[in-house]
């Protein structure tokens, strides 16, 4: 019988491989799974779940799930085995990304130039919390409102501080970067490629000066 799924509100492809994110705040996901974009803890295929009356085994890839299933929690602080409470989602190339109600992005999929913000090489196969280095210190990046990403590199847009004015705080928005940045696709005026979110700072509004703490040549 075909699958049911509650009602989708989004949907975002990478190369080869879709997500889906649910009136409930779930992600379901599809397709090529050889870098762990699917975020189902895992490189391989669910022969379970195969369409073969429409692929031939012949012409199945190895790695691939032909039809949705829900992202696993990874290392969030889900309440169920799934992750959950998820805004928006953002896929490109060969990972995936999701922000969460709480206000942090979490990535999983190919990690090669850094794209996925974490401190971790090679593939990510369960959703992880995206990184914010600051003061030498690493933590989970947080006050993000949207991401965007490409093949190998990601774009982060955050609520932050400005300036305390009296007893409160006056908050703008600014843009981070992370991933490959061999054209300048990171946009901090060189072709380092960065490794964490906060390296990569790209502006605050209102403000021109261009803003960089470091980087991975």
């Amino acid at each position: 019988e075909p699958l049911e799924l509650p009602t989708i509100v989004a949907i975002a492809a990478g190369a080869n491989h879709t997500l889906l994110l649910d009136v409930n705040g779930n992600v379901w996901a599809f397709g090529d799974n050889q870098y762990g974009q699917l975020g189902q803890g895992d490189t391989g295929i669910d022969y379970s779940k195969q369409l073969i009356t429409v692929n031939a085994p012949a012409y199945q890839a190895t790695a691939s799930r032909y039809t949705p299933s829900r992202v696993i929690k990874g290392v969030s602080a889900s309440s169920t085995p799934y992750l959950e409470n998820v805004l928006s989602i953002a896929a490109a190339g060969n990972h995936s990304m999701a922000v969460l109600s709480n206000g942090t992005v979490w990535g999983w999929g190919s990690n090669s130039n850094g794209q996925l913000g974490v401190v971790a090489t090679g593939n990510v196969m369960v959703p992880m919390a995206m990184n914010n280095y600051v003061g030498g210190t690493t933590g989970q990046m947080k006050n993000v409102v949207a991401v965007s990403t490409n093949v190998d590199h990601t774009l982060i847009q955050a609520v932050v501080p400005a300036e305390k004015v009296k007893e409160d705080y006056d908050y703008t928005m600014t843009v981070y970067a992370t991933g490959r940045n061999d054209f300048g696709q990171v946009g901090v005026g060189m072709t380092r490629t960065y490794i964490c979110p906060e390296c990569g700072k790209v502006y605050v509004t209102g403000d021109s000066q261009v803003h960089s703490t470091g980087g991975s040549d």
